[in-house]
């Protein structure tokens, strides 16, 4: 995962979605999913999950598309899913107070402008099919 402005035609996305539970970052959903409950979001463990299932061959597709995947999933009859935020007016480690910059540095200690792939913390390993690419978000960028 790498966070950086949504611009371009498609990418990969990654759907959360509210949970409660106790720990700090737990399994959830037999392993389908990852809970942070710091954030009290469950993120899916897949981080590419529209590859896996077959929705595109790829993962990849537009904003348009994976704004209305994600809003349709349904893991483990749980279909409260949706993408997860950012603020497009800010870049690096600014962006950590968003969702999914929460995710990327302070989850799983991934580095500005680094390869998540090779800068992380041991939190990396509870998530499967992590690309070193964009992700979309649910925020819009004008």
């Amino acid at each position: 995962m790498v966070l950086k402005s949504i611009i371009g035609a498609t990418y990969t996305c990654l759907a959360v979605f509210s949970f409660s539970a106790d720990a700090a970052l737990s399994s959830r959903l037999g392993g389908l999913a990852v809970y942070d409950s710091d954030a009290d979001l469950t993120w899916l463990s897949d981080s590419n999950a529209a590859g896996t299932t077959g929705h595109s061959s790829d993962g990849f597709m537009t904003w348009a598309d994976a704004n209305i995947w994600a809003a349709g999933l349904v893991v483990d009859g749980n279909d409260n899913w949706r993408l997860p935020t950012t603020d497009p007016a800010v870049y690096g480690q600014d962006q950590a107070g968003s969702e999914m910059g929460n995710l990327f540095y302070n989850v799983l200690g991934g580095a500005a402008y680094s390869d998540i792939g090779t800068s992380h913390n041991s939190n990396y390993d509870m998530f499967s099919n992590v690309l070193s690419k964009i992700y979309w978000s649910a925020t819009e960028y004008t």
